[in-house]
């Protein structure tokens, strides 16, 4: 019955005896070796050493960025003393410090704390956020060209300060003449 079921799906293909030859060939190569791959699995060996340069090569690079990270700490802290150890633990209570700040938002500088935008040095108007020397030196600038402010609004007109980062610095700020 199978034979004849075979022959008749043969037939019905229209293969020749030599395709039939190369397609019993085929099909005999692919059960081999699918019973090779089931029932013969080769065991892996690795040994620790497979994986000592990787892990070399991973501990000079973790060495690498930590000596950049103790550069940075020493350049943006220069007050602190040079052990790396004290610039990280200042860094993270700084960072620890300033994360609590945004956490409570209900906190309003008081007036001592606010910075008056016409006296202020160069040191002064690098505390407040996202201000840097460069900018700091263009708010010095423009109040020497024009003049005191006489409101927070007339510090968009600095370049590189524009209504997202005087919305950010506002509150740190009071202008007085």
């Amino acid at each position: 019955m199978i034979k004849r079921t075979v022959y008749f799906w043969i037939d019905h293909l229209q293969i020749s005896p030599g395709e039939r030859l190369v397609m019993i060939i085929l099909f005999s190569a692919l059960l081999i070796i699918s019973a090779v791959r089931i029932f013969w699995q080769p065991a892996l060996a690795f040994d620790d050493g497979f994986y000592d340069p990787i892990e070399a090569e991973f501990n000079r690079l973790s060495a690498i960025r930590s000596e950049e990270e103790s550069a940075l700490l020493a350049r943006y802290y220069p007050d602190i003393d040079k052990g790396t150890k004290k610039l990280e633990e200042a860094f993270h209570t700084e960072r620890q410090v300033s994360v609590e700040a945004e956490a409570d938002t209900s906190a309003n500088p008081t007036e001592p704390d606010l910075i008056n935008i016409n006296t202020a040095d160069t040191g002064g108007l690098t505390k407040l956020p996202g201000i840097g020397t460069v900018i700091a030196q263009r708010i010095i600038v423009y109040r020497e060209e024009h003049g005191a402010f006489e409101t927070l609004d007339e510090l968009s007109k600095v370049r590189g300060i524009g209504p997202v980062k005087l919305d950010q610095i506002k509150k740190f700020l009071k202008v007085q003449l």
